[in-house]
């Protein structure tokens, strides 16, 4: 059976954390419309990574750090901010919330830290 190492666990969390963040933000009409193709392109950009992770492709890890870079920015956009302070207004906002704080900032920096450890130990 196959190690199931950080970055295939990370993007892995993070992608399904977008997915539903996106999901949710879409039924209950949260966002415009073109938001939402945007968050589909990462999703299916963050797979099309995540497949050739579980290749052991090294390239595909490097390509990992710079999705993780991109997510945390994005994340850190004044439209972001203000919907994370809205934390406990409703459901579907907080459900928002969670997703944006998970999928985008928590998952992503693992990802980074672990890539950075790896990097670290091959140093050594």
């Amino acid at each position: 059976m196959r190690k199931f190492n950080a970055f295939q666990f990370s993007l892995s969390l993070s992608i399904l954390l977008i997915t539903i963040g996106t999901v949710d933000l879409r039924v209950f009409s949260l966002v415009p419309l073109y938001l939402t193709y945007l968050s589909v392109l990462a999703i299916i950009a963050g797979f099309i990574d995540l497949y050739y992770i579980f290749q052991n492709v090294l390239i595909a890890i490097k390509a990992g750090v710079l999705l993780a870079i991109a997510a945390i920015l994005s994340s850190v956009q004044p439209a972001h901010l203000s919907a994370i302070l809205q934390f406990g207004q409703s459901v579907p906002l907080s459900i928002a919330d969670l997703s944006l704080i998970f999928g985008f900032i928590i998952f992503p920096s693992i990802y980074i830290i672990s890539y950075l450890f790896m990097f670290s130990k091959k140093e050594n």
